[in-house]
């Protein structure tokens, strides 16, 4: 009994090392989140289209992401006919995309990212680039990032080469670009304190 226990530890051991380096890179969306925003945009490119789903989740729980916003994306191939291999998400204001590296959630049957990073700082957009293309029916992984700000849309970009020539399209998807209410007051109560100067010095 003693030699079956000993085996089965190793064996879950060796099961547990294979799952953690499985999914090493690939942290999940925050689960039991607050929905916050959803759209879907479709693009038009190639001989067909490609959507985008971008959610957006707030987190009220205690944590590193208490009070943040999560920015979640999927692109689905619907029939472009092209093998999708680059999307971009431009970022409307200055350093949206906090200083939480970005990361993906890998998903049975779906293309993971070579690179998902934010572009330039303070940022301007955060890019994916897949070496495995996204082709005709497939989806990608969960690309998500972590902001400070709300949701508004900008433009986002689809993009491919096929036979040498580029193929690339845009949309609109959320984004950060509004600020969170709290940065709102703080707004308002300034605009307010210079108001009252004036009114003072008048």
């Amino acid at each position: 009994m003693t030699g079956f226990a000993t085996k089965f530890r190793v064996l879950s051991l060796l099961f547990a090392v294979a799952l953690f380096a499985h999914n090493a890179g690939a942290t999940p969306v925050p689960l039991g989140w607050s929905s916050h925003d959803s759209h879907t945009a479709t693009f038009t490119i190639g001989s067909g289209s490609a959507t985008v789903a971008s959610d957006v989740y707030y987190g009220y729980a205690s944590g590193p992401y208490q009070d943040k916003y999560v920015y979640a994306y999927q692109i689905n191939n619907v029939n472009s006919g092209l093998g999708l291999s680059h999307f971009s998400v431009s970022i409307v204001i200055a350093d949206g995309a906090s200083a939480y590296d970005p990361d993906y959630e890998e998903l049975a049957g779906a293309i993971n990212p070579a690179l998902w990073t934010t572009i330039h700082n303070p940022v301007q957009s955060v890019d994916a680039i897949f070496t495995d293309t996204i082709e005709n029916g497939d989806i990608s992984a969960i690309l998500w990032f972590v902001s400070d700000y709300a949701s508004g849309y900008s433009t986002s970009a689809l993009q491919c080469m096929s036979g040498g020539v580029s193929h690339y399209a845009t949309a609109d998807v959320l984004s950060p670009a509004v600020p969170e209410p709290a940065t709102v007051a703080l707004l308002g109560l300034g605009a307010l304190v210079v108001f009252r100067r004036k009114r003072l010095h008048a």
